[in-house]
């Protein structure tokens, strides 16, 4: 199925949501317990390392500055 430029899905997790990811398929996978889980294909390794850099850089870093902390679960 081809999206179209105008065509959003939003999914909502639990909270016990996790990220798997396929190098040898080129795939992330978000998931949860349920099993319930959404393919993402054709996602390079380099499209994941460039994600993780600016998210460390822009997000990450920002919220730590402002105080923010994440939640132990």
């Amino acid at each position: 199925m081809a999206l179209q430029a105008e065509t959003t899905y939003d999914y909502t997790f639990g909270h016990d949501a996790y990220l798997h990811y396929c190098s040898e398929h080129d795939v992330l996978r978000v998931a949860d317990r349920s099993g319930d889980s959404v393919l993402l294909s054709n996602i390079t390794e380099k499209q994941i390392d460039t994600f993780i850099k600016f998210y460390n850089e822009y997000v990450k870093n920002t919220e730590e500055e402002a105080g923010f902390e994440y939640a132990e679960e």
